[in-house]
């Protein structure tokens, strides 16, 4: 017998989370040369944002920090004893102009590279007074979205930003096999591959007013680069702002940062004033497309949908040691036609495409930097086995786990989908 669809509530909640001046900016070992990789000042303020999704039998809080990586087991599993919630996820936009804690790991976040072992939970990092904050705050903003819960519709549709020539993939394979690596591309010289794929998921209250818009596109957020010294959220804070300003004051937009791990804007590592407007322009370039394409969802019938969950454990050996890290894999059913696969690292944009091409659900959204709570908080790069033949940064020794460690991951995110999937033909 099939399921019937249940009522489905959302409820969404935005802290903000901008650190003071002088905390340590993560995403660029090279700033750690001086003061120690401190800010010099706030750019643009940094967000918490929130949404929860909840059935009569089943709940589930997204949660999406501007930050360059953000992990806490307190956070997950305080949220779940305090509000009930079966599944919490913790993912990061990935800003490359962040704040990192000042205490241990990020004031050294080349060791990743050196050293990725379990340590890399970042909620160790508690004694930090600003983390210490963010952690109190988000675990506030899953409280408030928690009540503030509405009768929704949800959405989804793709689109492509191919047309906007806004991202390349920075790995650059040349007549001979080698890897040279292009991390700016202002000519636009063309690399691949890259997934130009834009997934919106739209949820509306029960008048069909958009409420939330969801984002999902595989890009590393460094059009500013290592030497600019201010607090930005940079291009995905610039999409929400434009998102935002467009729903109105009780609206939402989240940015899913997706398999991101060799991509790059084609204009990056900038600094100065000029920088700041090409973050706006890139950012408002796929604000406006994600508009578009929201656009096209229409409004669903009813306010209901099934949500379900599959959590996957993969012990997966690492390439050059004898050791073994658990990674966990969260799969998200909602309904029939939306499927969200979160993956704890910076996976390489093939496998984002591979896991759309190959997923029995229409849309489905790949969500990097993702955290749930188990298993290691980051696996740092996943490549394809085909980039890892190749070499070049996040193919070489800027990854630890054994080659094919991504399509693993990716084969059991459509294992899961899947199985979810004929839990709802039953």
């Amino acid at each position: 017998m099939k399921q019937e669809s249940a009522p489905l509530l959302a409820g969404l909640a935005k802290i903000e989370i901008t650190p003071p001046a002088g905390q340590p900016m993560g995403g660029f070992g090279e700033r750690f040369q001086d003061d120690n990789g401190a800010s010099h000042g706030i750019r643009d303020p940094l967000f918490a944002r929130v949404m929860v999704l909840k059935t009569p039998d089943m709940s589930a809080a997204i949660v999406v920090l501007d930050l360059l990586f953000f992990s806490s087991a307190k956070v997950v599993a305080e949220a779940k004893r305090t509000w009930g919630l079966d599944h919490v996820i913790l993912s990061s936009t990935h800003t490359h102009s962040g704040p990192v804690p000042k205490t241990g790991g990020m004031t050294t976040w080349t060791d990743l590279n050196r050293n990725p072992a379990e340590t890399l939970d970042f909620g160790a990092f508690s004694d930090d007074p600003w983390y210490a904050s963010t952690e109190r705050k988000v675990l506030a903003a899953i409280g408030e979205a928690m009540g503030k819960l509405f009768p929704a519709r949800v959405g989804a549709a793709g689109g492509s930003l191919e047309d906007a020539s806004l991202a390349h993939n920075r790995r650059k394979v040349e007549a001979d096999g080698k890897v040279a690596m292009l991390w700016a591309n202002p000519e636009r010289v063309p690399t691949g591959p890259v997934d130009h794929t834009l997934g919106v998921i739209r949820v509306d209250d029960a008048t069909g007013r958009p409420r939330a818009v969801l984002v999902n596109f595989g890009c590393h957020a460094v059009v500013l680069g290592s030497k600019n010294r201010l607090i930005s959220a940079d291009f995905p804070g610039a999409m929400a702002a434009r998102i935002e300003e467009k729903l109105g004051p009780d609206g939402m937009a989240m940015f899913l940062q997706g398999a991101e791990g060799d991509v790059d804007p084609c204009d990056c590592g900038l600094s100065g004033e000029n920088a700041f407007r090409t973050v706006q322009e890139t950012g408002g370039a796929i604000a406006n497309a994600a508009l578009r394409v929201a656009e096209t969802i229409g409004s669903p019938n009813a306010t209901g949908a099934t949500l379900r969950a599959k959590r996957s454990r993969l012990s997966i050996p690492h390439r050059r040691e004898a050791k073994v890290s658990d990674v966990v894999v969260t799969t998200l059913l909602l309904g029939r036609n939306i499927a969200l696969v979160t993956v704890p690292g910076e996976a390489f944009t093939g496998l984002q495409a591979a896991l759309r091409e190959r997923s029995p659900v229409k849309n489905t959204f790949f969500l990097g930097l993702a955290y749930s709570g188990e298993g290691i908080p980051f696996t740092i790069y996943l490549p394809t086995k085909q980039a890892a033949t190749e070499g070049g940064y996040g193919a070489d020794n800027t990854t630890f786990l054994e080659i094919g460690a991504g399509e693993r991951i990716v084969n059991e995110a459509i294992a899961s989908i899947t199985s979810l999937v004929s839990q709802l033909e039953e």
